[in-house]
This record gives structure tokens, C-alpha cells and sequence, in this order.
């Protein structure tokens, strides 16, 4: 009895050749199938903090079909977390992370992959004003930061239509029409395309009403 591993996948003659102390000598040929292994790949892109990343299997196989996927996003050995040639994980944090993928073949052979998927930060902003008299011009001074990567954009909604494109800019000037309360956002965004918004509650004081009244 002996063990041996073939190079690669494919048929293979064996030869097998008996001396007895006769001497006779005798022998036999079988063909041996080695199937192929799968070519394990998947496909994750990079997301933001809040988004579930979409995990897309890729797999190839020489001969055969491959006909079970299961996915190890923990990255304990085990692929239990998932099924499926697309399968959907929310990682909760920002970071990197190391995600698995085994296949099936129908021919009962099997192989894994793993690979790397970030998850970007979402970036912290807070803006400062003063409270003005109606007339007056409001100034509006973002300050904003992000654990990884750069701020890249802020985008202000002054008429809470939740729309951000009506000031640019980490400083700008804003007249509101009336006196009155108003609810002004501002969004943030990274050079990885990741955004937050905050906000802040903005009190245009009304102008003073005069009266006087004279003896002639």
C-alpha cells in the first residue's frame, strides 16, 4: 500500500507490477481521476460604517459544477455565517476585516479563500454660530474630523429641505428671510465618500417695534 499525490488534477495511468520468488513477474494499469479543486474567489467592496457589505462569489471550476458556498465573516475558521453564492454582513464598526469563503464541488472537493474588506469611518462634525436680529448675516464655522482618511466636502441646507447645496464650505455667511427659528444641517464628507450630518437650531430675534406718543 502506498500514498501518493498527484501534481495536478486530470487522468492518470498506474502501473502495478508483482515479482513473485519464481520468478514470475506480472502487472495491471488502472486509471486514476484526480478532479479538480475550485478556483475559491469572491468579490467585497469597501463600504461605509452603516452599510452591510455585499459578498459576491466568483468561483471557477476546470470540470464540474461547484454547488455550495458558506462564509466565514468572524474569521474563526468556521464557515457558518452565511450560505449562498451572494451573501450580505454588516460588520457594525469601521476597520478592516478578514472574510472567508468555502466551496463545494459536485465532485466533493473543496476550497477556500479569504479576503480583506474595510470599512470606512464615518466623519464627527459640529458647526458654531451667533444668533443675529433679522437683517443681520448669520456666520456659520464647521469643524469636523474623521479617525481615518480626510474631509473632503461640507454641504449646508439653510430652508430644511434636507437637500445640502445651498452653501459650500467649512465657513460661510448665511441672511435668513424672517425672524424666526430654524433648523440648519450641515453634511460632512470624506475622501472615501463617507457622510454625517448635524445640526443645529439657529433664532432670528425680530427687530423692535416703535412707538411714541406726543402732546402738541
Amino acid at each position: 500500500s502506498v500514498v501518493y499525490i498527484f501534481p495536478s488534477s486530470g487522468t492518470f495511468p498506474v502501473n502495478l507490477q508483482v515479482i513473485s520468488d519464481v520468478p514470475e513477474t506480472t502487472s495491471t494499469t488502472l486509471n486514476v481521476i484526480v478532479n479538480p479543486l475550485p478556483n475559491a474567489s469572491f468579490s467585497a467592496n469597501d463600504v461605509c460604517k452603516g452599510v452591510p457589505v455585499t459578498f459576491t462569489n466568483t468561483s471557477t471550476i476546470p470540470s464540474g459544477s461547484n454547488v455550495s458556498w458558506n462564509w466565514d465573516f468572524d474569521n474563526d475558521g468556521f464557515f457558518d455565517d452565511a450560505t449562498g453564492q451572494v451573501a450580505i454582513h454588516d460588520f457594525q464598526n469601521s476597520g478592516t476585516y478578514t472574510a472567508g469563503l468555502q466551496v463545494f464541488s459536485n465532485l466533493g472537493c473543496i476550497a477556500q479563500v479569504y479576503n480583506t474588506v474595510t470599512v470606512n469611518p464615518l466623519p464627527n462634525s459640529t458647526f458654531t454660530f451667533e444668533n443675529v436680529c433679522i437683517g443681520d448675516t448669520t456666520h456659520f464655522t464647521a469643524n469636523a474630523n474623521v479617525s481615518s482618511g480626510t474631509i473632503s466636502s461640507f454641504s449646508w441646507d439653510f430652508n430644511e429641505d434636507h437637500i445640502y447645496g445651498d452653501e459650500t464650505g467649512a465657513e460661510v455667511d448665511h441672511e435668513f428671510v424672517g425672524a424666526g427659528n430654524y433648523t440648519v444641517y450641515l453634511q460632512v464628507t470624506t475622501d472615501q465618500g463617507c457622510s454625517s450630518v448635524s445640526s443645529g437650531y439657529v433664532t432670528i430675534a425680530p427687530l423692535p417695534v416703535i412707538i411714541f406718543n406726543f402732546n402738541g
